[in-house]
């Protein structure tokens, strides 16, 4: 019980994570039985509206939700943005749950689904960010990195949740189960969280310099310029290699080796349950060696290994080889993310601290996360090598040790 009320507020954190992560991947596992419902195949023009709102909602959305609790949680607390984050996912989980489909409503159907995915994804992003920045003012400086590692780990916990939920309602009604399941819970975690205590670093600054000033999105860019580019560049490190590792692959495994979908998903849980399991222990040595010397190394070493790790397995491709590069490939990217956002914190003074970072790493995971799969595929399909992948998880590495070496914590600059 000491240990749980000494923590309350880590342990509340990761919490609500999980649930947020559950209810924003839910749409991924269900997208094939809902489309029939909501976007009709014989109607061109709806399936036109469903791309360009999947568009929408990865590409547009984040960043502008990243701002609007970013500024929320530097101007009135890190505990109100987080309220205001669970919200944003739980109220659009349950209309997805209860919404009719086209055959009742009509084209409102589709517009209702597409904009409460949008408030949805973008409001699980910008959760994430701000929990990250709540996390790291409430734990000690020796747990810094292990912290961002569980956050993370929080996350694919959910996610496993999500498929085992996927797994069990799998009808075309029993999937409206998951997403009312998933919105309820959301709200009942609306306790949780008016429980919660402001972090201490937020409430210090505020007795020392008052109510923060209405600092512009735009001040905050041009006063640390270089910081903001940097943590757009980890940022992608974070994301990029994950999406190329767990969805990519996806691609080789089924079309290039005929493995069935139904063991493709378990793959992935696999590989899902190795992340969260590993995350931890990797942010724990992050703390014991240093966060920017294992990030320095993880990124370098994708720098320098991806190209012939590839180059091995796809000279004689084989389901083995896959698993063996996915997780060798893996270690790497777990030391980017483990203590990824533990080393963008520190980039942003507390007034600014949750709209730079929660702007910079929705970009980042924009520019470099959610569109690897499409560049990756788009590469072998221009180039005509298999190969070409591995470039490009080169480069990522090459960005992220750039931005690392290069990014300046506030307290160095001053």
């Amino acid at each position: 019980m000491g240990f749980i009320k000494k923590y309350k507020n880590v342990l509340a954190g990761l919490l609500i994570n999980t649930v947020e992560h559950h209810s924003t991947v839910l749409y991924g596992y269900y997208a094939s039985l809902m489309a029939p419902i909501f976007f009709p195949a014989d109607d061109p023009k709806l399936n036109e509206m469903r791309a360009l709102g999947v568009f929408a909602l990865t590409f547009v959305m984040q960043p502008v939700a990243g701002f609007i609790l970013g500024r929320i949680g530097d101007l009135y607390g890190r505990k109100l943005s987080m309220i205001v984050g669970v919200l944003s996912i739980a109220i659009p989980t349950l209309l997805i749950g209860i919404l009719p489909g086209y055959e009742t409503l009509g084209i409102i159907a589709p517009i209702l689904l597409i904009f409460a995915l949008m408030i949805q994804s973008a409001g699980g992003a910008a959760a994430y960010s701000g929990t990250a920045v709540f996390l790291n003012e409430f734990g000690s400086s020796k747990v810094q990195s292990l912290l961002s590692a569980l956050l993370s780990a929080s996350g694919f916990i959910g996610a496993i949740i999500a498929s085992f939920c996927g797994a069990l309602y799998d009808s075309n009604s029993e999937w409206r189960l998951s997403f009312i399941g998933g919105g309820i819970l959301g709200l009942l975690l609306m306790r949780l969280r008016s429980q919660l205590e402001e972090t201490p670093v937020f409430k210090k600054s505020l007795r020392e310099k008052g109510l923060h000033p209405s600092k512009s999105f735009l001040e905050v860019i041009k006063s640390r310029k270089r910081n903001f580019i940097c943590a757009i560049g980890i940022a992608g490190g974070c994301n990029l290699p994950f999406y190329l590792i767990c969805i990519y692959f996806n691609s080789l495994l089924v079309v290039d080796l005929g493995v069935p979908h139904p063991s493709m998903l378990k793959y992935n849980m696999g590989l899902l349950a190795f992340w969260g399991l590993f995350l931890p222990l990797v942010g724990h040595i992050s703390d014991k060696v240093g966060i920017k010397r294992l990030m320095m190394v993880s990124a370098l070493g994708l720098v320098f290994l991806s190209i012939p790790f590839f180059a091995w397995t796809l000279e004689d491709l084989t389901l083995t080889k896959i698993h063996l590069l996915r997780g060798l490939l893996s270690i790497f990217a777990m030391g980017i993310l483990a203590p990824g956002t533990a080393y963008i914190m520190p980039l942003f003074e507390v007034q600014e601290r949750q709209t730079g970072s929660s702007v910079a790493y929705a970009v980042g995971a924009v520019l470099f996360g959610g569109t690897a799969p499409f560049i990756c595929r788009l590469l072998v399909d221009q180039t005509g090598h298999p190969i070409a992948p591995a470039y490009y998880l080169a480069f990522c590495g090459l960005m992220t040790a750039a931005s690392i070496w290069y990014a300046k914590p506030v307290e160095e600059e001053e």
